[in-house]
């Protein structure tokens, strides 16, 4: 049981009101000063390889196409991680420009 009063209750409670206000503002404060960048200005960087959707859609030619190319060793080279197949992409775009 609290052997407090009401009157010192009271006293704590504003007391801690007053930290929290404190914090918020500080937090507030410190992420107004970080600069946000602009949606869409932050250009990330490009993958070193390209699994069989991203290369059909940067070159416009179907996944089912790629996947017949790869069965007659023809298109772009390949490699393979487990069962995943993957592009690299520098080499892929190389291709592409050669097409």
């Amino acid at each position: 049981m609290s052997s407090r009063t009401p009157a010192a209750n009271a006293e704590l409670h504003d007391i801690l009101a007053g930290f929290a206000d404190l914090i918020a503002k500080r937090v507030a404060a410190t992420l107004d000063a970080r600069p946000h960048p602009i949606p869409g200005s932050v250009k990330q960087p490009e993958p070193d390889f390209l699994d069989e959707r991203d290369a059909a859609r940067r070159s416009s030619i179907s996944v089912r196409t790629l996947q017949g190319w790869r069965g007659k060793g023809r298109g772009p080279r390949f490699v393979r991680a487990h069962r995943k197949v993957l592009y690299p992409r520098r080499e892929f775009e190389e291709w592409l420009r050669s097409q």
